[in-house]
């Protein structure tokens, strides 16, 4: 397990980058940097990067499904009362029982994740794994391939979006919050996490901003290039 702190002030032509409260992107190595503009302690346990499956930067994590993952800490910034989209890439390999790509973990009301239904690749956002699935795709996506998975909530609104299509929306007023519990990347983050729990694939762009950013289909504008940072 390693440790590093990475605070970073930059600039981007994003116009709505200060909305961004977590955005880490992969490199060579560890550490993960978190792009956002929040000084993050990351945590790794385990995973790698790589460079032969890719997406839209140069490396993505990578993680085996049975003891990798990386953690950042609590942070108030990423308590989401409002709208929000949280966003990234993904490579699945294969199924586990509960497999979360990133998990913001509380308690089951208030906990957050990007997911899967029970032992298939069937995303969903759902609060703390499976236990209250607020959305789901609705149907498998093919292994072994890049996806990108997307929630937004506008105005109490949550949507779900794969491959920048939408997936169907429901009702959503929570107030995501999160003191004392860390962001799992690669699994849920709630203490030790059991091997149910973790992703197997490949993972990039991950992104949460407090702001809706998909409001129509966006398959023809899928983030392909790294996140615009100068």
């Amino acid at each position: 397990m390693s440790t590093t702190t990475v605070s970073k002030n930059l600039l981007t032509s994003d116009p709505i980058f200060n909305t961004v409260v977590f955005m880490p992107k992969a490199a060579a190595s560890f550490p993960t940097s978190d792009l956002s503009g929040n000084a993050a302690t990351i945590t790794n346990t385990g995973a790698t990067t790589t460079n032969s499956i890719v997406k839209q930067d140069a490396y993505s994590w990578s993680f085996n499904g049975t003891s990798q993952y990386f953690t950042v800490p609590s942070n108030a910034t990423y308590a989401l009362s409002g709208d929000f989209t949280i966003e990234c890439w993904f490579y699945m390999t294969a199924t586990n029982l509960y497999p979360s790509i990133i998990c913001c973990t509380v308690s089951g009301a208030t906990a957050w994740s990007l997911a899967f239904s029970a032992s298939t690749s069937t995303p969903i956002f759902a609060h703390l794994t499976v236990s209250t699935v607020i959305l789901s795709a609705g149907g498998n996506v093919s292994l072994n391939a890049w996806h990108h998975f997307a929630v937004t909530r506008q105005s109490g609104l949550a949507t779900l979006w794969i491959d920048g299509v939408n997936q169907g929306t429901a009702t959503d007023a929570t107030s995501y919050v999160n003191s004392g519990i860390t962001v799992g990347v690669g699994t849920t983050a709630a203490g030790a996490p059991a091997a149910s729990e973790y992703f197997s694939g490949s993972v990039c762009g991950i992104r949460v901003s407090k702001f809706a950013r998909y409001a129509a289909n966006f398959s023809n504008s899928l983030p392909l290039t790294t996140f615009d940072i100068s």
